[in-house]
């Protein structure tokens, strides 16, 4: 199970993509702080972001159906929060 525990909206610009939503997602039972909602430069659509190794401890593969409920999460928390479905 997958649940938004906070959600923030931001504006940071990146040099490939910018930064419109930080989000604290509980999974299962355990907890990542500071996934980012990015929206790439150009044409493309959103992705997500998680949190690396040196910052989380965990590296989740691309792919898994973790992650897929993460970035599903995470882009709904964002449409919700925003009106803004891609």
């Amino acid at each position: 199970m997958v649940e938004v525990e906070g959600f923030w909206l931001l504006d940071i610009i990146g040099d490939r993509s910018d930064i419109v939503a930080t989000i604290n997602i509980r999974v299962g039972d355990f907890r990542l702080h500071g996934v980012k909602v990015r929206r790439p430069h150009g044409f493309g659509q959103p992705f997500v972001s998680v949190p690396g190794k040196g910052t989380s401890g965990i590296s989740l593969a691309m792919g898994s159906k973790t992650r897929d409920a993460i970035r599903i999460a995470s882009l709904n928390a964002y449409a919700d929060a925003t009106g803004h479905r891609w």
